[in-house]
């Protein structure tokens, strides 16, 4: 309703791939939503010279604004959270600057002032900015960063609820192969795995 009464007022960001089509970065909804009461375009910004991590930022940014990361299953929490630590890690005052580009051009939008945001007056490291932008405690974070390493079948068991997460990181400090080994001897004997005899694995 509010795009047939006013049109797509914030611009998608997109990028111009290597093929010469192009990428929508921020602004699926608005796109689709375009699409669907017969707009034929819609407002772009072109984002020039970004690396692919730079994308991926964007696109983290977009997609969790617009739903719940923790509705997803734990398993993908812990890769969208591994995802932005690494991110993040890589691109230094440079990510800030594009994490904030839709905010401000939204601001522009409602024909508001800038204003100076006080997260980023702060020094704080990789983790607390990730915890602080997901609503989340930076010991949450540093727990999914274990789980995102779990080979795929015990983070499926972990987002089935047959181990929990606290058992799952003291797995996730074991080899691949110790782990694959305690993963058949679970499936064959039905064994129940909880988080003391996850931590007497892990100092054996």
């Amino acid at each position: 309703d509010s795009i047939k009464a006013c049109g797509v007022i914030t611009p998608l960001l997109i990028r111009k791939l290597d093929d010469n089509t192009y990428q929508i970065l921020s602004g699926h909804n608005r796109n689709q939503a375009a699409k669907a009461i017969g707009l034929k375009t819609v407002p772009c910004i072109v984002l020039s010279d970004l690396t692919d991590d730079d994308a991926l930022m964007i696109m983290l940014d977009s997609n969790t604004n617009q739903r719940s990361v923790s509705e997803m299953p734990i398993s993908q929490q812990a890769h969208i959270y591994a995802l932005d630590v690494a991110v993040n890690k890589r691109q230094g005052k440079r990510s800030d600057l594009i994490k904030n580009i839709e905010k401000n051009l939204e601001i522009l939008s409602n024909d508001a002032g800038f204003e100076t945001s006080s997260q980023f007056e702060k020094k704080l490291t990789t983790m607390d900015t990730i915890g602080e932008k997901y609503g989340i405690s930076r010991a949450t974070i540093a727990r999914l960063l274990r789980i995102d390493t779990l080979i795929y079948e015990l983070k499926t068991r972990i987002d089935e609820d047959e181990i929990a997460v606290n058992a799952g990181v003291e797995l996730s400090y074991l080899t691949q192969q110790e782990q694959e080994i305690i993963d058949e001897v679970i499936c064959e004997f039905n064994y129940k795995l909880d988080i003391n005899k996850s931590k007497q694995l892990r100092e054996l």
